[in-house]
């Protein structure tokens, strides 16, 4: 009798463990992939990426690397073909390529304002989330350095993102201003003198950032106010001044706006894209 009742107890203790850990992961699911698409709703789990024992990846994932995880819905036959990625559009600055590497290390030693790319070493950067992930992967740029794979909360660049859930590109840490690209090529920000980008006289300077087109005009900079002057430039007014510029003429084109940040100024990805950016004005980026 004592026995029965005992596992009687037992039964109903495991049942209501069951059904705790069942709701801890459904809040946890609803809680760290948040955002769309990354979702339940996609048909994304938490062991769609994720396994429990014999996981290939340091965070319990199922792929070995960053990447592989990523490119493993990010492919042709993927459930994120849409947006897919894959090893050829990985650029070689001025030679090929349409992506922003996700497979190369950032300098170890200590740099200078000559360094590659204007970069810093990864022991030099801010304490803060990029850091942080750069540590969790070998100091190797990939992709969760610069995308947050849970959340949307972030700010992008994007003029054309939506004020909150998909479509605001799963930012690491808020990039409206270029935060993420200054932090690593830090030596390109409008504070530093010398980069490695030639000018006209053959030293390393970099071209004007944080500046605005209409207002900080001299002979080193800008000449007037160009390109914002849509009568010389065919240019249409401004559709939400001072976030972007629209193409004139018919063009419907947004790869070749004109991007400012919220204060009309340049910014690095006023003229640079990160990724699906092929270098031709003339033609829609995307996948």
């Amino acid at each position: 009798m004592g026995g029965t009742i005992f596992m009687k107890r037992l039964l109903i203790a495991s049942l209501i463990l069951l059904l705790a850990f069942g709701i801890t992961l459904y809040i946890k699911d609803q809680t760290i992939a948040a955002d769309a698409p990354h979702t339940t709703t996609q048909s994304v789990f938490c062991n769609s990426c994720h396994s429990v024992h014999r996981a290939w990846g340091t965070g319990l994932t199922k792929s070995a690397t960053n990447a592989n995880l990523c490119l493993s819905c990010h492919a042709i036959s993927g459930i994120a073909s849409t947006k897919r990625l894959d090893a050829t559009m990985l650029a070689t600055p001025g030679i090929s390529g349409t992506s922003h590497r996700w497979d190369t290390a950032m300098p170890t030693a200590p740099t200078t304002p000559t360094s590659q790319y204007g970069l810093k070493a990864a022991s030099e950067l801010p304490t803060g989330a990029l850091k942080s992930r750069l540590g969790a992967y070998n100091n190797v740029i990939t992709c969760s350095v610069c995308h947050n794979q849970h959340g949307q909360a972030s700010t992008p660049w994007d003029p054309y993102a939506p004020a909150s859930g998909n479509g605001r590109h799963f930012q690491r840490t808020s990039n409206e201003l270029n935060q993420m690209c200054e932090e690593c090529h830090a030596y390109r920000k409008a504070a530093t003198s010398g980069t490695d980008v030639r000018t006209y006289d053959e030293t390393k300077k970099s071209h004007p950032v944080v500046k605005n087109l209409t207002s900080d005009v001299n002979a080193n900079q800008f000449v007037g106010a160009a390109p914002l002057e849509s009568a010389l430039w065919n240019y249409s007014p401004q559709t939400t001044a001072p976030r972007y510029h629209e193409g004139g003429g018919g063009d419907t084109n947004k790869t070749n706006n004109i991007v400012l940040d919220s204060s009309s100024k340049v910014r690095c990805l006023s003229c640079h894209g990160i990724h699906y950016t092929d270098s031709s004005s003339g033609t829609v980026d995307g996948p």
